[in-house]
């Protein structure tokens, strides 16, 4: 059911992505809502889930892109990789930590997409830095400030035999974790 309620949320950021941020971008940049739901299903979740959803996250952001279908579900099974990877080697319980590594996602993935993407166009380099900075400066900002409600949403939702925050398990039964590493 966790699982579920994520991929809600991603449905939900990916409409917000292209609809409502359009109206606060800055400079014409908006907060990379999916490529962030990616980097929290990394650290949320275990590996085989969170390759699941960052495919589907991409899948969902080249339906909304202009670019080749699949580069997006491509690079965010990459960025999954790469953040759970980090996440093993390095403690990720600290917010700047997580913000970091997802500050770091959006600067690789933007410097991916511009070096694949040229099409022969010149984009003179501080306009591409700039761009670059204020995706991952704005994203980070939505990240700091969504990642513990996401958090907590997910993991307040009980299933059924999963112990409760007062730890009153009714049951008896150990708790079914679906997948949570968080």
């Amino acid at each position: 059911m966790k699982k579920l309620l994520f991929f809600a949320l991603l449905i939900i950021a990916g409409l917000l992505q292209v609809t409502v941020l359009n109206t606060i971008a800055l400079w014409g940049v908006k907060p990379d809502l999916l490529l962030m739901m990616v980097v929290i299903a990394s650290f949320m979740f275990d590996l085989k889930f969170a390759l699941l959803f960052s495919i589907a996250a991409g899948t969902w952001k080249d339906m909304f892109a202009i670019n080749v279908f699949g580069i997006h579900a491509i690079l965010s099974v990459l960025w999954c990789l790469a953040v759970t990877a980090c996440s093993r080697k390095i403690s990720a319980d600290n917010r700047a930590v997580r913000t970091f590594i997802l500050g770091a996602v959006i600067v690789c993935n933007a410097a991916a997409l511009r070096l694949l993407y040229s099409s022969g166009a010149f984009v003179p380099m501080g306009i591409s830095l700039r761009i670059i900075a204020i995706e991952t400066a704005y994203t980070a900002l939505f990240f700091a400030l969504c990642f513990d409600p996401i958090a907590k949403i997910v993991l307040l939702h009980k299933d059924k035999g999963e112990f409760d925050l007062e730890g009153d398990n009714e049951a008896g039964l150990e708790p079914d974790r679906d997948g949570l590493l968080y």
